[in-house]
């Protein structure tokens, strides 16, 4: 699955990085973006996190406490105290604790906008699946065409007595498949738009404008550049690191003493005490091994980054040679298509005499 989505964003940028595809894909991309029922709920479950993260940065609630106790016989008259308190950690803790709850907000949109990225890759990468299928139909509508064509021809030269059954059969035969991929192409058509349609909570979406542009691949630098700095997943996981480094100063902060102050009242009978109070925390155990704690975390998200950007980086590496490839193979193929494929010609050597109605059926002469 991970494999799979590093591919998608290695296309996606491919597409990004040039001009090419049209704005039809981009406006479209932008309504899924915005109708979405599972963005919409990543969105708001982004918000809830970072209230979440905003929470817990100031000192703990103050304390009142008060106290009655009624006198007996031995000692006539009540007593009555107050007690104010209002306890803090060290400045610097406070310091620390914002830092990393910016991180964490940073860690959070950077892993929504990764979520995103991902899905909008799937529908960018179904969005250029109608295109084929449009293109294909197409094709397949040409190739009807010629089919009907040819077995009309057949059916002539059967009734010219010049043509065999053989030949009508496969001819019809091949009249038959091409009507079936042509059904099978609507289908699949069906599918994408119905699936579109799902991703954009429902609401129909025109594709039948949409055009996809030959473009040249970008250099493999500026790809990988490129992709770096924008896939989230890894600006995550730098956020992720940078969070984990300020727990490390705040677990070392709360190693210093914490303080308390306050304000007490005591009063008995007719005489009262009031005064100020002073407070310290001596951290000598609660605190143990959470420094070594948050340190390792701090390692373990290091290497995860690392590793993360090495594999995406091997992985740009492998398919940008598998892009140059398929390019090269695609312009051999296309060159050598536009120089053979011609029905006029085949028609008037099936009609000459100079091929086979088996030759003619042939899938690659056929093709357009």
């Amino acid at each position: 699955m991970k494999t799979n989505r590093l591919k998608l964003q290695i296309i996606f940028y491919v597409f990004l990085a040039v001009p090419g595809i049209g704005q039809d894909i981009e406006g479209i991309l932008q309504a899924i973006d915005n109708n979405n029922p599972y963005l919409i709920a990543e969105r708001n479950y982004s918000i809830a996190k970072n209230l979440e993260y905003r929470t817990g940065l100031t000192p703990a609630n103050p304390s009142i406490s008060y106290g009655y106790f009624p006198g007996n016989k031995a000692a006539p008259g009540t007593k009555e105290t107050l007690d104010i308190k209002q306890s803090f950690d060290f400045p610097t803790v406070y310091v620390h604790k914002n830092r990393k709850a910016v991180n964490q907000m940073d860690q959070m949109a950077f892993s929504q906008g990764s979520i995103r990225q991902d899905f909008l890759l799937v529908a960018k990468t179904t969005l250029l699946n109608f295109i084929y299928l449009t293109k294909m139909d197409h094709e397949l509508f040409f190739r009807k065409s010629m089919a009907e064509k040819m077995f009309a021809g057949f059916e002539k030269k059967m009734e010219e007595g010049t043509g065999t059954v053989v030949e009508l059969n496969k001819a019809r035969m091949e009249l038959i498949k091409i009507k079936n991929a042509l059904k099978v192409n609507e289908t699949s058509k069906i599918r994408v738009i119905e699936k579109i349609t799902q991703m954009n909570g429902g609401i129909m979406v025109d594709l039948d404008q949409m055009v996809y542009a030959t473009r040249e691949i970008i250099r493999l630098d500026s790809l990988i550049a490129l992709s770096l700095s924008r896939t989230g997943r890894i600006k995550a996981l730098g956020s992720a690191k940078a969070a984990a480094q300020s727990e490390v100063k705040i677990r070392k902060a709360q190693s210093l003493p914490g303080f308390e102050l306050g304000y007490g009242s005591e009063k008995v009978a007719s005489e009262a005490f009031r005064g100020a109070r002073v407070g310290m925390t001596i951290p000598l155990w609660e605190d143990k091994n959470k420094v070594k704690m948050a340190q390792a975390q701090v390692d373990y998200t290091s290497s995860l980054e690392e590793s993360v950007i090495a594999e995406f980086t091997s992985e740009i590496r492998q398919d940008y040679i598998l892009a140059e490839t398929l390019k090269v193979n695609l312009e051999e193929y296309k060159t050598a298509l536009d120089n053979l494929n011609d029905f006029e010609i085949l028609k008037k050597s099936l009609d000459s005499g100079q091929i086979s109605g088996k030759k003619a059926h042939d899938p690659f002469l056929l093709n357009r």
